[in-house]
């Protein structure tokens, strides 16, 4: 009768160290995931940052040399590739990059007469 009821306690014993297992499991999972969403989040954030500064390098550019027509640069840990076509209405396309996330700022100018007017601003 005894080696009954200690073949119960190991069963029990068994079920418990099983359902820790599973929340340990589960807990590592959420937590994996959680970081390398935080992770994209943030290469998302910093590639628009360096994005929007790409575009405001071009503005400047543009305002002192009109035929500016675009470079690459790198700008802290990221690189941006800026691109700039027309000639009295430019486009300005400003793509960032940052690990291995890309963001495209798009920006609408007028040029004439030594006047630039921003008319859009938008991420494409």
């Amino acid at each position: 009768m005894k080696q009954h009821q200690s073949g119960q306690a190991l069963v029990a014993l068994l079920f418990f160290v099983i359902i820790a297992m599973v929340i340990s499991t589960t807990s590592v999972a959420v937590i994996v995931t959680n970081i390398t969403s935080v992770t994209q989040t943030e290469h998302a954030h910093h590639a628009l940052v360096i994005a929007e500064a790409g575009a405001e390098n071009a503005i400047g550019q543009l305002l002192r040399n009109p035929s500016y027509s675009g470079e690459t640069l790198l700008i802290d840990s990221g690189q941006v590739v800026i691109t700039v076509t027309g000639d009295t209405s430019k486009v300005i396309v400003s793509r960032g990059t940052h690990g291995q996330v890309q963001r495209t700022v798009q920006i609408g100018v007028t040029y004439s007469q030594g006047v630039m007017t921003i008319t859009s601003w938008q991420e494409v």
